[in-house]
């Protein structure tokens, strides 16, 4: 979670020289105001499909006026040229405890456990949610706050069918940074199997990938899954409510 006098920033950009140049005017941004800088990421697009891009955490009284907002932006466009400037509120609480849940199950097992999660973050005090991972696209995860997924993985080491679209979009080059997402996966799955959760184990790193921060480690279940999954729940929403403290 980011210290009150921090800022955090995130970087895209096609070279390293650019991003270097970004860096710079994010520095200056923080120095400005009296603050630390915290790079979260930095993500080098050779690809030239994503414009260079600067995304600033700041919290409430940090908030630029849109004059000095728009001069920020001109002096990125300068150094950069195409360059474009996010600005994000920084909470002190991740999305005020909202906890999206995503899963992806082919025989239903995922769905059941993500709703015991959801119904266990409510307990916890958490505006929890659960989404089929079928039903987006991954423009739909670039939020601020905290999600989980829980999938299975099927046939040879694939997502379950209707989680295919999406999973392909999310490796595509054009696919959005997920800066300002946090992230963690439960994976479910048969160890006699070769393929074992290897989707798991893509989407986790994929997320990382675009950007999006694990707060909480992969973890992967057998055939006997139950327990695992209590003890993940409440790891995780332990985590979490370290986070937001």
């Amino acid at each position: 979670m980011q210290r009150p006098d921090t800022i955090l920033c995130e970087i895209d950009s096609p070279s390293a020289a650019c991003a270097a140049a970004l860096a710079e005017v994010a520095v200056a941004c923080a120095r400005d105001r009296g603050r630390q800088l915290r790079v979260r990421h930095v993500r080098i697009d050779h690809s030239g499909l994503q414009p260079p891009t600067l995304v600033l955490h700041l919290s409430e009284r940090d908030l630029p006026e849109k004059r000095r907002l728009h001069c920020l932006a001109c002096r990125l466009a300068s150094i950069c040229p195409g360059a474009r400037i996010h600005i994000r509120e920084q909470t002190h609480s991740l999305m005020n405890n909202k906890l999206v849940i995503y899963y992806a199950t082919e025989t239903g097992n995922c769905e059941t456990l993500a709703r015991q999660t959801c119904e266990r973050a409510h307990i916890g005090g958490w505006s929890a949610e659960i989404r089929n991972l079928g039903d987006f696209h991954p423009s739909d995860l670039v939020i601020n706050g905290p999600a989980v997924f829980i999938v299975s993985t099927w046939g040879d080491g694939e997502p379950p069918s209707y989680a295919i679209d999406f999973f392909n979009e999310l490796n595509q080059p054009h696919a959005p940074s997920l800066a300002g997402l946090q992230h963690a996966v439960l994976g479910l799955g048969d160890s006699s199997y070769e393929h074992f959760n290897v989707f798991a184990r893509q989407l986790d790193e994929r997320l990382a990938e675009l950007g999006s921060q694990r707060f909480l480690e992969r973890v992967e279940c057998d055939l006997d899954y139950e327990q695992i999954h209590a003890t993940w729940t409440e790891a995780m929403l332990s985590t979490l409510a370290g986070c937001s403290a």
